[in-house]
């Protein structure tokens, strides 16, 4: 236990709409990191899940299952006796808040190469197959962006070598259709919609600042 307050004051507001059944989940309590908290309507604490290191930033229910993240490199399924039954590893790379389900039993995933050669940061979506484990990488979005790359400057250290290049910076993704998705880019301050996913990716659109993008192959 984190021993985290039991019971949260409630204060009743000036609508007349009442509260669905169900549990709320909270994250963020710095000095509790690790453990995420489900309340109920009356603010009593139901449930806490204790993760190994990783904020809970997402959980998805897949059948019987939860799916969510148990470290920055690994996600796990929960069944409902509350018995982790699966563990899936992505060697080589870092999550990054967001996943959702893609196709029938797989899991996209924003994340970052994992590899001290490369300094690029949250711009690849990850698949996972929750049948087989595998894991690939689905899309980078230098491949869709890399004119608009070429133009991003890197951070540097005190000695003059480049650091870290957190060029788009992907923190969510959302499904529109069967191939079709949303992406928020917070570097760029667009939201991005990315279509025909499993063939050809393109972008759709851009809602965001013109003056980022002016100049690029983007700008229209």
């Amino acid at each position: 236990s984190s021993f985290y307050p039991s019971h949260l004051s409630t204060q009743d507001g000036d609508s007349t709409r009442q509260l669905s059944d169900g549990l709320f989940y909270l994250v963020g309590t710095s000095q509790f990191n690790g453990f995420t908290y489900f309340f109920d309507n009356k603010g009593i604490l139901r449930a806490e899940i204790d993760t190994n290191s990783y904020r809970f930033d997402n959980l998805l229910f897949h059948e019987d299952q939860i799916i969510m993240a148990n470290t920055s490199t690994q996600l796990i399924a929960m069944n409902s006796l509350g018995q982790i039954t699966q563990y899936y590893d992505m060697p080589g790379y870092n999550m990054h808040h967001d996943f959702i389900i893609g196709q029938e039993d797989e899991v996209l995933i924003l994340a970052s190469l994992n590899d001290r050669k490369s300094i690029r940061r949250e711009d690849i979506i990850l698949s996972l197959d929750l049948n087989s484990g595998q894991i690939k990488e689905f899309l980078d979005l230098k491949d869709v962006f890399g004119d608009y790359m070429q133009v991003t400057t890197p951070s540097y250290n005190q000695a003059g070598d480049a650091t870290d290049l957190d060029w788009i910076h992907m923190n969510s993704i959302e499904k529109v259709n069967d191939d079709a998705v949303l992406l928020s880019s917070r570097e760029t301050s667009t939201i991005i919609k990315v279509s025909n996913l499993y063939d050809e990716p393109k972008v759709d659109y851009l809602i965001g600042p013109e003056p980022v993008w002016m100049g690029t192959d983007y700008s229209n």
